[in-house]
């Protein structure tokens, strides 16, 4: 848990500071009975509707009406209702890179952006895994006020590694949201 009003300063600045495609916080919608997908993001319906008219009329398929862009934007803010609980909200970051500059500026040719978002690498045994930092220039604190550890069969070690990272003074919670993994 945070304090949103101190959290939504600390991603206005990063807005402000570094050129992005979105950058928001909203909160999570749950699967549950009563959710209306249509109405949490009809953009995407709309997009689907209009790719399976096109390829029905044997047209391909607008880009301006892609199914995939709206999904991308809408499929960080949906949860299983298992994790209901949690009431979360997510951070989406979408940095801006050279190829979002160039469709930009041929709309508007004396557009000059902020500095591009740095992109950090985490190397693993197997893979390289990109990353962004965000507030890694600000010397505030994060602003949490509770930390729930997710469902896992490692939740003991997980909520250990949790109490090393966040020290005293956070409360740390686990989840009571059974683990039904592998």
């Amino acid at each position: 848990m945070f304090d949103t009003d101190a959290l939504l300063r600390l991603l206005a600045r990063e807005r402000e500071k570094y050129y992005w495609v979105d950058l928001g916080m909203r909160p999570v919608a749950y699967s549950v009975d009563s959710l209306a997908l249509e109405a949490h993001c009809p953009k995407l319906f709309d997009a689907i509707d209009q790719l399976f008219r096109d390829l029905l009329d044997h047209k391909h398929p607008a880009l301006a009406e892609d199914p995939f862009k709206e999904l991308l934007m809408v499929a960080p803010f949906f949860k299983h209702q298992g994790f209901y609980e949690e009431r979360e909200v997510r951070i989406v970051a979408a940095p801006a890179n050279f190829e979002t500059l160039e469709v930009v500026r041929r709309e508007h040719k004396d557009f000059t952006p902020p500095p591009f978002k740095a992109i950090h690498k985490r190397h693993g045994a197997l893979v390289t895994t990109p990353y962004l930092a965000l507030f890694e220039d600000t010397m505030e604190k994060l602003p949490i006020k509770r930390v729930i550890v997710g469902p896992s069969r490692r939740q003991r070690e997980n909520h250990q590694e949790a109490a090393d990272v966040l020290g005293s003074g956070i409360p740390l919670i686990d989840s009571e949201t059974p683990f039904i993994g592998r």
